[in-house]
């Protein structure tokens, strides 16, 4: 009976995947908005970008990384949209310590409810409040950065002028991620079909907001931000790779390496 059992169930879950990949509804949704809005991104007219960060209980990381390197871009024409999930840290007070009203920050009233196992809360953790910050966005395009990350200086004005260049809806770039004190993993892939994408590496046009991170993408093994990536694809969205670092993220302050044991469970639990 298990040898029956087995093949079925492993079938299941191949049509069950399938059928989670294709949203026809949203695919219909962007081929609509993309008719009704092509026609704002045909000049280049110093649009305003949204930069959005979730972010949780890091108001250090974003007082000494993250929000600096995007205050000292060379394009200026930007807003910082900052959603906290449930932060219970003076996360409010560092951010109006810039004096900046292009920074707005809302902080979610409750924490968003997430999986238990550790490694399953980690695809999918922040979804809740990245989503809001996409919402809330006004800017035509919409970048994301990690709230421990870094955006190198002229990351947005090469990111526009590549997508006005080659009529791109979503570019995206290379990305440093320091493992421990000598190495750095290098993410620089031209080939957008292998989803190795950064996510504090991309910039898109505001109307693929309708594209949005879902919170079961650890049942299908995937991180929510390369299921989203995947979703885009799928739809027939244009792309463009720029072979430039456009962010990094160093090792926080004490580490001295990335520790597997803050992403992977010493037991996985396939219900959680």
């Amino acid at each position: 009976m298990q040898k029956i059992i087995q093949p079925l169930y492993k079938l299941y879950h191949v049509f069950r995947t399938i059928w989670y990949d294709i949203n026809l509804k949203e695919q219909s949704t962007y081929k609509q908005l993309r008719n009704v809005n092509e026609h704002r991104y045909d000049k280049f007219n110093q649009p305003l970008v949204s930069i959005t960060i979730p972010t949780l209980n890091r108001s250090q990381m974003l007082k000494e990384r993250s929000i600096p390197s995007i205050l000292n871009q060379t394009y200026q024409n930007f807003e910082i949209v900052v959603v906290g999930d449930h932060c219970t840290d003076n996360t409010e007070e560092i951010l109006k310590s810039f004096k900046d009203n292009r920074i707005r920050f809302y902080n979610l009233p409750e924490p968003a409810k997430y999986p238990a196992n550790k490694f399953h809360r980690w695809r999918v953790g922040g979804t809740k409040a990245s989503n809001l910050a996409i919402d809330m966005a006004n800017g035509e395009w919409i970048a994301h950065l990690d709230d421990d990350e870094i955006y190198t200086p002229n990351r947005i004005e090469l990111m526009l002028k590549l997508a006005y260049d080659t009529n791109a809806e979503f570019v995206y770039g290379i990305h440093h991620e320091q493992r421990n004190m000598e190495h750095w993993d290098i993410s620089d892939n031209p080939d957008p079909k292998q989803l190795k994408i950064a996510r504090s590496s991309v910039m898109y046009r505001k109307y693929l907001n309708c594209f949005k991170y879902r919170d079961d993408t650890y049942k299908y093994n995937r991180p929510h931000d390369k299921d989203l990536w995947k979703r885009m694809l799928k739809a027939g969205i244009r792309i463009c790779y720029l072979k430039q670092l456009v962010t990094y993220a160093p090792l926080k302050p004490g580490e001295k390496e990335k520790q597997a044991e803050n992403w992977f469970p010493t037991q996985t639990n396939n219900n959680e």
